[in-house]
Formats: C-alpha cells, structure tokens, sequence
C-alpha cells in the first residue's frame, strides 16, 4: 500500500531508518510522478508507516491478522503518528490532501473521495481505502 501527501508549502521530511523503524516522509520518487494527477496541491511526499510504506497504517482488522502483539501496537503508534502529522500541517498549512493506493496504482482514479478531520486515522480499529482520495481539515 502507498499514501501519498500534497501540500501548498514544502514540508521537511522524516527518514525512515531499519535501526528505529517509525513514520516517515519523503519525497517521490521519478516512477510516482504520475500520482500528482491526483491532487491540486504541488508538494507532493510519500508517506510511510514504521513498514516504510504504508503497509503498516492498519490495525484492528480481521484480515491479515497482525503476525504479532508487537506489529499491532507498531501498527497503531504508526497511526497515531499519522493523525498528528496531519494535525500539525494543517494548523500551519490549512488542509493537506492524501491519496491511498497499491503500488503502482497512481494514476488510477479514486474510487471514493472523503472529506475527513485528523481524528478519521485511528480509533479501535483502522485501514486506508483502496484507492481513497481525502481532503483533510480543521473541520470536514
């Protein structure tokens, strides 16, 4: 799975390492570029779980089956992570808009558009839409 983020401004990015594996943004690379049709913002970033893609912004779900307590709870830091990195953005930058695919998926066309608050990433259970488009604000 892969998420994709687009903002107004340049935003830092956040290095994955394999010693401490955690959120993490970075830039698109050459073969993503085609994602960019999804969104209305020019700063565009990949946006990755502590699976260094977006593998890892799933718990709570029936299926797969976490493969351990460990990777659940990894699972759920990696979401909490998430809801406040978008909190943060959009006190500074007002709204950020995020695009959930599988790989190679970038230029297919969403199949459902949402329009969510920060809080929509967690609770008791938590999994990105295939091929979602969300526009994330103060207020949806």
């Amino acid at each position: 799975m892969a998420l994709f983020a687009a903002t107004v401004e340049p935003l830092d990015l956040i290095e994955w390492t394999e010693q401490a594996p955690a959120f993490n943004i970075k830039d698109v690379d050459a073969r993503e570029q085609s994602v960019a049709r999804q969104f209305t913002k020019p700063h565009i970033y990949y946006v990755g779980a502590y699976t260094r893609c977006a593998c890892g912004f799933v718990y709570g779900q029936p299926f797969p089956p976490p493969d351990n307590e460990a990777e659940e709870a990894a699972a759920r830091v990696s979401v909490a992570a998430l809801r406040q990195w978008l909190h943060d953005r959009i006190e500074d930058l007002g709204e950020v808009e995020l695009y959930a695919c599988w790989e190679g998926d970038w230029a297919a066309d969403p199949v459902q558009r949402l329009h969510v608050t920060p809080e929509y990433f967690g609770g008791d259970a938590f999994a990105l839409g295939e091929k979602f488009a969300y526009r994330v604000t103060r207020v949806a």
